[in-house]
Order: structure tokens, then sequence, then C-alpha cells
């Protein structure tokens, strides 16, 4: 039995890190479990960002222990600095591996690997597998953070930003578009402070190499923050080959609680840098991040958020309860907002983001959208058009995994009804 588990829980740098380690663990003999078989080993790559991503680690160590009895579990990611003490108590997971040790994990479940090989130490594995039943490839150009939002846990757990050497992530994008993958996303932690510890490149000059070096057609990025989106970024992102559709967190509509979160920019700037981006892009989809219920949040200011939200037209809104994470600021502030307000506000936040989702999709009726075809079930395609809205439309089964030019005829809440071209 050689067959290897991994399970990415959070963020896109998650998943990219996930991917990377299912490449290394091959190399080490070990292959992708097919579904209901039995692993020799699992690896979870956990989140620690809220709680709530806490709990689904565990949740998720508990079935992998109940699914694969015999397997060498281990465990790697933020969760594992800031919350080591508990996952080793649980007595569940084999290993648990600091922070973001790629090679330690490798060592960790080095013997299960057929033969019992020995885990290869050494740079950074590069994602450069083909699709296998994936259209999407995330390249990482970034990890850890030099920025101290007061809620964040994620710069004492990723360290100081670093960025990758634009010679090797063009290099990826290149070997993943040529294996076959139609999209790429262009993924970090702070994505926006790409190059600051380089002493040059800055993400526009990255992604215009990435444009002249490759002829990868459909890129898409990570989430933005607004100060990010100078004139110049913003040049880059309108060549028709990025996706127009940008994830800029806004977290918080009142001035306070951006000041008490140190977003380092107001409501003002936030709304700004939306109207530069719809000035640019043609019809753009802008998602975004909402923490509802920080410390100091009352009525009004919550009231700022909802009213910003409709300002700015956000396509889809990720709403997160406040989640007090011990080593941030924001865990010592007072003025904690009850459970049950947060839970009321959250409902509001969720009822405007259908509304808002549905008007967006609503505005594309009538449009030419690409849609990058994802699954196909009898004559049923659905995909992602570029806009990041949800496309369904009838085709035939040969277009999975391929961009199909689709009319949007009508919307179905936040979803599209398409006619294939």
């Amino acid at each position: 039995m050689n067959a290897c588990a991994v399970i990415a829980i959070g963020c896109k740098v998650n998943q990219y890190d996930a991917q990377a380690l299912r490449e290394a663990l091959a190399g080490e003999g070990l292959r992708p479990a097919a579904s209901g078989e039995d692993a020799a080993a699992v690896l979870i790559v956990a989140c620690s960002v809220t709680e709530i991503a806490a709990a689904k680690v565990r949740k998720a160590l508990a079935r992998a222990r109940r699914r694969h009895p015999q397997a060498r579990i281990a465990v790697i990611g933020c969760l594992t600095d800031a919350d080591r003490s508990r996952i080793e108590a649980d007595g569940r997971a084999d290993a648990v591996v600091p922070g973001h040790d790629l090679d330690a994990a490798l060592r960790a479940l080095s013997g299960a690997a057929a033969g019992g090989g020995r885990a290869r130490r050494g740079s950074w594995p590069r994602v450069v597998g083909s699709p296998a039943g994936r259209v999407r490839a995330y390249v990482k150009v970034q990890d850890g953070c030099s920025r101290a939002c007061g809620y964040c846990v994620v710069p004492r757990l990723r360290g100081r930003s670093r960025s990758r050497p634009p010679e090797d992530a063009v290099a990826e994008v290149r070997g993943l578009f040529e294996g076959g993958f139609p999209e790429i996303v262009i993924t970090g932690i702070a994505l926006e402070t790409y190059g600051e510890d380089l002493g040059g490149p800055s993400l526009a000059g990255l992604l215009r190499r990435i444009l002249a070096e490759t002829d990868a057609s459909r890129i898409r990025l990570s989430s933005l923050g607004p100060n990010a989106l100078t004139e110049d970024l913003l040049d880059v992102l309108s060549d028709p080959r990025i996706c127009p559709h940008l994830h800029v967190p806004l977290q918080s509509g009142d001035d306070r609680v951006l000041a008490r979160m140190r977003r380092g920019y107001t409501a003002e700037t936030f709304l700004d840098r939306v109207a530069a981006i719809r000035e640019r892009l043609d019809r753009p989809s802008i998602t975004t991040d909402a923490i509802v219920g920080f410390p100091g949040e009352d009525e009004e200011a919550f009231e700022r958020t909802i009213a910003l939200s409709c300002e700015a037209g956000f396509s889809k809104i990720h709403a997160f309860p406040f989640s007090a994470r011990p080593g941030t600021a924001a865990y010592r502030l007072e003025g904690r907002i009850p459970r049950e307000a947060i839970a009321e506000r959250m409902k509001r936040l969720d009822a405007l983001e259908r509304s808002l989702a549905g008007a967006y999709a609503a505005s594309l009726v009538g449009s030419r959208l690409p849609v990058l075809v994802e699954s196909v079930e009898g004559r049923r395609c659905a995909g992602w058009a570029d806009r990041y809205v949800r496309v369904r439309f009838d085709g035939p089964g040969r277009l999975r995994g391929t961009c199909a030019a689709v009319r949007a005829v009508r919307a179905d809440g936040r979803e599209i009804e398409g006619e294939a071209e």
C-alpha cells in the first residue's frame, strides 16, 4: 500500500503547497489515493487564520484517522505553530511539522513510502504536474507578510514577506500552461508586496514578464490590497489575457474600525481604487472580504460597511465573524461584540451579498463570456467565466478543460444560464 492523501484547508497558497507536496511525495513512491482507498500516509496542510478554520483542521484530522486507521498522519501549516499543543494533545497525528517546512513534512512521511525511501531535502519543489482532472493551477510567487494588521496571525506564522525570483515564477507558469492547464492563478500571502524584498521587480513587472515570455492565455490574480492598485498595475491588468476579476479585501467600511484593524487605508481610499478599477477594466468582477464584529464595531460602523458594499457593487462578499487569535493586537482590544449581534449582522451581510451577486450576474446577460469548463454531466457543462461567475450551458463532453465562448441568456440567482456559440 503506497497511496497518500494530501488535504489542503484554507487559502490558495495552501492549495499550492499541497500540490507541491503531492508531487514531492510521488517522487518518494507515494501515489495519490483513489476515492475510497486506504492510504499509507495522510498529510493535512492546515490553516489558522480564524478559529473556524482551526476547527475545520481538527475535524479533518479526526476524519482522516477514522478513514485511514493504519496511516501515518502528519500536519503542516499555520496551525502547527498557533495551536501545536492542542494538535499533539489530540493524539491523532503522528507528526506535527513546524510552520511550513516542506522538507520536514516529506521526512515525516517518508517511512510510509514504498521501500521506506528517504524524503528529498533541498529547494522548494516546483509544481510541474499534468492536470490529472484539474483545469486550474496555482503559482505561488510570494509568501509571508511584513504588514501588521491587528487581527492577523499570519506574519507571526509565515514570517516576513519573501518573493520568488521572477525567472523562476515565469518558468513555472510556462511549464504549467504548456502542460495543459488553461488557467493559471498567481497567488501569495501578501501578493501586492511582491518584489519589495528583491529590490527591483514589482508585481506589475512580474506580470509583464509572464505576458511577454509565456503563451498563457488566461491568468487570474488572487487577493490584492487596495493600496496595491496603482496606475502601473492597472495598466497591466487591462491586458485581455488577465481575467477582469479582482479580489480586494475591504474588512470594514468604517474608518475608525479600519484604523483599529491597522489596515492602512480609509473607506474613501478604497472606493477611489474601486472607481479606478471600473475605469480601466470592462465590467470587472470585484470580490471582497469583510470581518463582522471586530472589537469596537458598533451598529453605525456596521451600517457603513453595508453602505460601502452597495456603492462598490461587489459581485461576492466573503464574510467572516471576528475570530480573536492569540498573539494579535486585536486579541487584547476592548469592545468585544456579543455573538448574537455578530450572528445577526452576518445574516444581513449575507442577504446583501446574495442581492449584489445576483445583480452582477444579471448585468452580464447578453454578453459573450469565455467560460472555463470544469465539469460535464450528460450534455450539461458548467464552469467559471473570466469574471468569476458560474455559468451553465448545453454542450459536448469534449469541452471539458477548455475555454468555451458562451452567450449569457439569463441570470439564475448568482449563476448564469448560457448558450454555446
